[in-house]
C-alpha cells in the first residue's frame, strides 16, 4: 500500500504525504523530524498513526481536467440553411 492510498489520494507521492505530515506536526507543536516514523507506523497499520493521517491537510489535485472541445461559433448545418434564418420568422409587429 502506498502513502497516497492511505490518505485516500493515490495521486500523491510519498514526499507529498510526508510534507503534509510535517506541516501538521509543526501546527500541533510536535517534533517534525518524526514524520517518517509516523508514516512508517501508519503503513504498518497502527491505529493512532492512521488516525493522525486522517487529519492531514493535503495539497490540491494537480491533474489536468478532461473537457470536451466545444466550438464557440455554431457551424451552420444543411438543415438550417434550407429553413432559412430565424430572423425571417420574426414579425417585428408587421
Amino acid at each position: 500500500m502506498t502513502p497516497g492510498l492511505l490518505v485516500g489520494r493515490p495521486d500523491l507521492s510519498e514526499d507529498a504525504v510526508l510534507g503534509a505530515i510535517v506541516d501538521r506536526m509543526v501546527f500541533e507543536g510536535r517534533d517534525a523530524s518524526k514524520a517518517k516514523a509516523v508514516l512508517n507506523a501508519a503503513m504498518a497499520g497502527r491505529p493512532v498513526a492512521r488516525a493522525f493521517l486522517r487529519r492531514l491537510v493535503l495539497p490540491l489535485p494537480h491533474s489536468p481536467l478532461q473537457m470536451p472541445i466545444q466550438s464557440i461559433l455554431r457551424e451552420p448545418s444543411a438543415a438550417s440553411e434550407e429553413r432559412g434564418s430565424w430572423f425571417s420568422r420574426l414579425s417585428f409587429g408587421r
